[in-house]
């Protein structure tokens, strides 16, 4: 029989895990063929990410990304990303990171939409530049 102690106390054996797991498997039901999925509910999905990226604005490509169906490049430093599933409205938290010694600003001139949000990368001159890594995460409601 195999335990798991922590000190002189035991926290696991071989039995209570098989019980553990057969509980788990009583609430779940038998599953012979298919695929199961669970989805989130209540406050667990409002502490996921509903959306990523990670983009090259000299290039126009995405490296990564989750839920992002494209971009509009309005000029030098200055894009959108377009989310692929619509946020619910427009109170979304959005954190984002460039490199070098620019910034990724968020909500350029209040233009955070339920379909997409404008980003502008700023080097600490003022000046707006195009920059090889911009990073952007979403959280928020659906």
């Amino acid at each position: 029989m195999a335990t798991l102690k922590l000190g002189s106390t035991t926290v696991l054996t071989d039995t209570t895990l098989a019980n553990a797991v057969q509980d788990n498997v009583t609430r779940l039901g038998t599953v012979t063929s298919g695929t199961y999925s669970a989805s989130f509910g209540g406050d667990a999905s409002r502490r996921t990410a509903k959306a990523w990226f990670q983009y090259n604005a000299d290039t126009h490509v995405f490296t990564d990304s989750y839920n992002v169906s494209g971009y509009t490049d309005h000029g030098t430093g200055d894009f959108s990303i377009l989310w692929d599933t619509n946020m619910a409205d427009t109170s979304y938290c959005v954190l984002g990171s460039s490199e070098d010694d620019r910034c990724l600003s968020l909500n350029y001139r209040n233009q955070i939409y339920s379909d997409k949000c404008r980003f502008r990368t700023v080097h600490f001159n003022g000046n707006l530049y195009d920059q090889h890594l911009n990073c952007g995460i979403v959280f928020g409601d659906h």
